[in-house]
């Protein structure tokens, strides 16, 4: 009787064993297999010639002519700030409408080299190798809300965006002191974190929605991402052993509402183009939930400070360049 039960408990093992290793594998096969759902979720053509600048009166139509910068408001609204017009175009993603939100051209901000943007509030937050300048929603009041220059305080702006209470915070990558600068709501500066530490390289920046920052840097066999102040690692990642290429590029995209975080990552060989891209979802505990297969980067492809913009819980927004136009890009994450 005792050697059947002990026989029994010991073929029981061996299935549960079994059955583990073949989770497993099922678990990796579908990382694997699994691919981000691409579709185009509105194209906004490029003017030529004499309708380039602005909406062409015969037909309303909006155009765009070289946009440098895009940000989500968070109330399904994404924002796209064209140079070259001089204006801030409108993109709602229910109902997919494309409209002018505002003309700079008057403005201080005009004739200025973007480097990103943040709706704020209802204000625009233009960011760029001069200054950081506050829109009103009609662009009938431009504020300097930041100098930046050698002489400055701020030196190498790089990313924008809202800290818990609805104030600007942006990034200065400067070498010698790259700083984390936030501000209340009247543009005062009331506080700077340092992110100088040992010899990591920070390339990416998030806010959690609630008043914490965090920053990520590549290692040779992965990703982490770190809160700061203090500064506490929040995500290890080690790529699988089986992937021979190495982290060409990772970044860290953000938080959905739920706290899931999201990075983005490609791989090449020591030495050439990149040959595979993903996206990765974790859960709030570091788990690994979905890896999504990206398309390949295009060499020429113009890089924005936000590459991916998160909507809500595996719902991303991207873009792409053609001839013809500027097009937004949904992102599932299946």
């Amino acid at each position: 009787m005792k050697s059947t039960l002990k026989n029994n408990l010991f073929y029981l093992k061996v299935l549960y064993k079994n059955l583990l290793i073949a989770v497993l594998m099922l678990t990796a096969l579908f990382f694997q297999q699994a691919r981000a759902e691409i579709s185009d979720l509105v194209k906004i053509p490029y003017g030529s010639g004499a309708a380039q600048l602005g909406s062409p009166k015969t037909s309303g139509e909006v155009l765009v002519k070289s946009p440098q910068a895009l940000c989500y408001d968070g109330f399904n609204s994404v924002h796209i700030a064209d140079a070259v017009n001089q204006k801030i175009i409108k993109v709602n993603i229910n109902d997919l409408k494309v409209s002018d939100y505002c003309d700079f051209s008057k403005t201080a901000a005009a004739g200025k080299t973007f480097i990103d943007m943040a709706v704020i509030d209802n204000s625009v937050y233009l960011l760029t190798l001069k200054g950081l300048f506050k829109l009103s929603a009609d662009a009938k009041k431009c504020e300097i809300a930041a100098k930046i220059g050698d002489k400055e305080q701020i030196k190498q702006p790089r990313f924008i965006f809202a800290d818990g209470s609805g104030a600007p915070a942006l990034t200065d990558e400067y070498f010698e002191n790259p700083q984390i600068i936030l501000f209340d709501k009247s543009g005062k500066t009331v506080k700077t974190v340092s992110l100088k530490s040992d010899e990591e390289v920070y390339n990416t920046y998030a806010s959690d929605g609630a008043a914490r920052f965090y920053v990520n840097t590549i290692v040779p066999d992965g990703f982490s991402v770190y809160g700061i102040n203090p500064k506490k690692a929040v995500l290890n990642y080690k790529k699988d052993k089986a992937e021979k290429l190495y982290v060409f590029y990772a970044g860290f995209i953000g938080f959905d509402a739920a706290k899931n975080m999201y990075c983005q990552a490609a791989y090449s060989q020591a030495e050439g183009p990149v040959e595979s891209n993903y996206i990765y979802k974790f859960s709030r505990d570091q788990k690994l939930v979905k890896k999504a297969v990206l398309p390949l980067p295009e060499e020429d492809e113009t890089a924005l400070a936000k590459q991916f913009l998160i909507i809500k819980e595996d719902f991303l927004i991207s873009y792409k360049e053609d001839d013809q136009g500027f097009t937004l890009v949904k992102i599932e994450v299946k």
